[in-house]
């Protein structure tokens, strides 16, 4: 199940919505696939976690050839497929009965029309959740204010000390990874239930009574088949800590639930 090839053919071959793509070992087959498909492009090693070698958006034949480059220092075998635009979110099921759902959102910081980029990092570091990267104990964790963001910010012709208008969301980069400073939204309470229907079918067919899903879409409130949704890959160690300990939202009762499968199967 965490192959994503493996998945990828699951999923078509259930009619379960996900991003067109294919596995591949030779570069150039892979190169020739992807140009064919049509840009944006995402290329990602065929199994692995936190987006390790994974390159995406990739609009041109040039970060095609280096994404797939990098994706092969990891392992020989890697995906080519679309890239689809929307929001990334994890979507957890627990004994083929409990969905919770949580936003992944890029590292942000709002303008005040006061203060400077990095006076508002500075803030947002302050919360009492956030800890440094490389902490194991945290599940949030504090934005860095190192070169890969100055040289982020200077593409859009901005410095850690620029000063942002008030109620404006700046992306301070494009990973949704928690170690890079991302925030986590609980979703729960307000993912369409046709959404929810969709996680606990996959599941059952799975067979599996823990699972995570990722996937993305436009709108969490609206049901799957209404707008552009792609489920990407599963993780059959899904890490729950997100659903207990949102940046933003109501904390679920994910620790709890699993203990009592626990319970079940003793």
């Amino acid at each position: 199940v965490d192959d994503k090839q493996w998945f990828k053919l699951f999923l078509k071959k259930h009619n379960f919505p996900t991003p067109e793509g294919k596995m591949f070992l030779n570069t150039k087959r892979a190169f020739l696939y992807g140009k064919k498909l049509g840009f944006p492009l995402v290329v990602k090693p065929a199994n692995g976690s936190l987006s390790h070698h994974a390159t995406y958006p990739i609009y041109t034949e040039e970060e095609l050839k280096n994404a797939i480059g990098v994706a092969k220092i990891y392992r020989p075998d890697f995906i080519v497929e679309k890239f689809i635009t929307g929001s990334f979110y994890r979507a957890t099921v627990i004994g083929k009965k409990q969905v919770y759902v949580c936003c992944k959102e890029p590292a942000t910081v709002i303008g005040d029309g006061e203060s400077t980029i990095q006076a508002l990092i500075d803030r947002k570091n302050l919360h009492p959740l956030r800890k440094q990267p490389s902490a194991r104990d945290a599940t949030l964790h504090t934005i860095s204010s190192g070169q890969e963001l100055v040289t982020y910010l200077s593409k859009k012709c901005l410095s850690l000390t620029s000063i942002i208008p008030c109620g404006v969301k700046l992306f301070l980069n494009n990973r949704v990874t928690l170690s890079s400073g991302a925030d986590v939204i609980a979703c729960t309470d307000f993912a369409h239930p046709k959404t929810r229907e969709l996680f606990l079918e996959i599941s059952c067919r799975l067979n599996t009574r823990l699972i995570g899903f990722d996937f993305i879409c436009q709108n969490i409130e609206q049901k799957f088949n209404s707008q552009e949704f792609a489920i990407l890959e599963a993780n059959t160690l899904p890490y729950i800590d997100m659903h207990a300990y949102p940046s933003f939202g109501k904390p679920d009762t994910v620790a709890s639930d699993v203990w009592d499968q626990v319970l079940e199967t003793l």
